[in-house]
């Protein structure tokens, strides 16, 4: 008896672990989420170590592994409350009923509160609504635009392996359609956009697989790379969202990521007959990236390999994640476009990191060090970035300084229109920025309460745009349009900020208030300073949003 007690006890803990690890989750806390901001910061204020946010998301799995080494007696009252609130919101698995279960009783808590959830020793599952309006207005159009979603989620994990997630949208527009395209959603819109109707739509998910060490994902969902605190160098929050096939691996301070995505571009026509005029035809288009990087308490470097390639089914070579990409796409008779990618962060004081990042496109070292750096066939984007916290600063309060550039013709390549251009459907994969441009960023935010964040940045960009007559006509191009590559006509030597200046001077002011969990309130306003040429204007934005999620 005392045999079968004994393993008994091993048999409960086991079954304990087991679920602890099960009810983490393996699925991802989603890359927008400001939980991701609130690591980053106690990282560099020097509370938690081998953190790092350069690739999101990141599953619950590991963010609920940080929050449990955390010491608490490191954080200020505010810090310790939010910590709290986001173990509720991702970690917690109570015995409080969902929704459905206690409606209306549990409708306003803040409790881990959703619609339905479902969990055993193997399974778990959770359903949940969206509903989401925000009014915006603006003074560029003079009118008002009113949004509404309506959607849900399911998710969940199998075992302690095995994440899913289906998630999706439907809205509609009350309003004005002009101001109705400031809001990123309705922008990226095809259904908005090309079929001329006011509705909207957006979908992601995926299946995962995953254990401590390692991690298998196809599907898709919104994927940032690169050390950029207010802007992502490699891919950012600026293009639609894509579907990808990605593969992590860590051990100890080494990590390799590798993702291989399925981007879009414009659909071609191809002319058939007097009944049937044009057949719509969509072209390939890919990206593959890989990095290696190196993570500790005190810095984080990482170095990595970028392809885009088209017009053919994929690449087995670069669906490939241990091998040289760049001698790879030779063999393949050099008609792809590869960078290579380099970053770091570096944490000077308790309080204080710096970033870098720097991608290089078709650099020709040789005529560099002849001192020839100005050739037009020199591509360089690069990012510097300073955060600073307490103790440097008062307590929960961040101050960010942001310089990005970009050289001109950096990220076109030769090609039919957007062939090989570093976009998704027309828009930059990383910064909102065209060749030929730099951005000066700043933010400043502050955490009042767990549950209440202020923040006001400015930003100036400079762009120097190619120079057209007044019919259209190009006259000269400078490097400044992503879609206009490099020709034999063009001038060897190219410089930074030459040809039509076109200035953006913005400061943004945004509050977001979550009233109880998952209900969130947040206001946006933005003032923006437009000058090009004899064009002077100023634009004053209003977005006002509520939207309820419990994800």
């Amino acid at each position: 008896m005392r045999v079968i007690f004994k393993n008994l006890n091993y048999f409960l803990i086991f079954i304990f672990y087991c679920s602890s690890l099960l009810f983490a989750q393996v699925e991802t806390v989603p890359a927008e989420e400001e939980v991701y901001d609130f690591f980053r910061r106690l990282k560099i204020k020097g509370v938690i170590e081998n953190y790092n946010n350069v690739i999101l998301p990141l599953s619950k799995i590991s963010l609920k592994m940080i929050t449990e080494n955390i010491d608490k007696n490191k954080l200020n009252f505010v810090e310790k409350a939010y910590l709290q609130k986001i173990t509720t919101k991702y970690f917690s698995f109570t015995s409080e009923k969902s929704i459905i279960e206690s409606f209306p009783a549990s409708l306003f808590n803040d409790k881990n509160n959703h619609f339905y959830r479902y969990f055993d020793s193997t399974f778990s599952a959770t359903i949940n609504p969206f509903f989401a309006t925000r009014v915006i207005y603006s003074s560029g159009v003079k009118a008002e635009a009113t949004l509404i979603e309506i959607g849900g989620s399911a998710y969940g994990s199998y075992g302690n392996f095995l994440g899913f997630k289906l998630h999706g949208t439907n809205g509609f527009l009350l309003g004005d359609r002009q101001s109705a395209l400031l809001d990123r959603t309705v922008r990226q819109s095809f259904t908005f956009n090309d079929t001329q109707i006011n509705y909207f739509d957006d979908t992601e998910g995926y299946i995962r697989i995953a254990n401590e060490n390692l991690s298998l994902q196809l599907g898709r969902e919104r994927v940032l790379w690169g050390n950029g605190y207010l802007d992502k160098l490699t891919l950012g929050l600026n293009p639609p969202k894509f579907d990808f096939v990605k593969f992590d691996f860590i051990y100890k301070n080494i990590s390799y990521n590798f993702l291989h995505a399925w981007l879009v571009r414009k659909p071609t026509y191809t002319a058939t007959d007097s009944l049937v005029q044009a057949i719509e035809k969509k072209p390939e288009k890919f990206i593959a990236l890989s990095r290696v990087s190196y993570n500790c308490s005190l810095f984080n470097l990482g170095i990595s390999q970028i392809i885009i390639y088209a017009d053919r089914t994929f690449e087995a070579a670069y669906l490939n994640p241990f091998l040289f990409w760049e001698s790879a796409q030779r063999s393949l008779n050099d008609v792809d476009n590869s960078f290579l990618s380099f970053d770091g962060t570096f944490r000077l004081l308790k309080g204080t990191e710096f970033s870098f990042s720097a991608i290089l496109d078709d650099i020709n070292f040789e005529r560099v060090s002849n001192g020839e750096w100005f050739d037009n066939g020199h591509g360089l984007a690069w990012q510097a970035a300073l955060f600073l916290t307490d103790p440097i600063l008062p307590a929960n309060t961040d101050l960010i300084l942001e310089y990005t550039q970009l050289r001109p013709y950096t990220f076109s390549h030769p090609g039919y229109s957007e062939q090989l251009t570093f976009t998704n459907n027309g828009f930059m994969l990383g910064a909102p920025l065209e060749p030929n441009s730099i951005k000066i960023n700043s933010q400043l935010n502050y955490r009042f309460t767990p549950f209440l964040n202020v923040g006001l940045g400015y930003s100036l960009m400079k762009h120097g745009k190619n120079i057209y007559n007044e019919n259209g006509n190009l006259i000269k191009s400078v490097g400044g349009d992503v879609f206009r590559f490099l020709t034999i006509n063009d001038e060897q030597n190219v410089y930074l900020l030459k040809g039509d200046i076109e200035t953006t001077r913005q400061m943004v002011l945004f509050l977001v208030y979550e009233v109880y969990l998952g209900y969130v309130l947040r206001l946006d306003y933005n003032y923006t300073r437009y000058n090009f040429k004899k064009l002077n204007q100023s634009t004053h934005n209003l977005f006002l949003t509520f939207y309820l999620d419990f994800n």
